[in-house]
């Protein structure tokens, strides 16, 4: 898959699964595809995101699905 130059600029990798993601221009939260985990993004004037941490009331439901599903 050919990337162009504006994708490349918003990949940031998932702090939990390290996959590579691209961010969608302009989002404040977006979930990685992969793993499922809610972070919370933050954008640089020159365009570039960076995830500030996650949506901490999305984590919890997420640990609490996992917890359920190893009973």
């Amino acid at each position: 898959m050919v990337e162009s130059a504006d994708e490349r600029k918003r990949q940031v990798r998932c702090l939990h699964c390290f996959e590579r993601i691209v961010i969608p221009k302009g989002v404040e939260q977006y979930g990685c595809p992969r793993c499922g985990i809610l972070w919370r993004i933050s954008w640089h004037p020159n365009g570039m995101p960076k995830i500030r941490g996650p949506v901490w009331s999305q984590l919890r439901r997420y640990e609490e699905s996992k917890n359920q599903g190893k009973r």
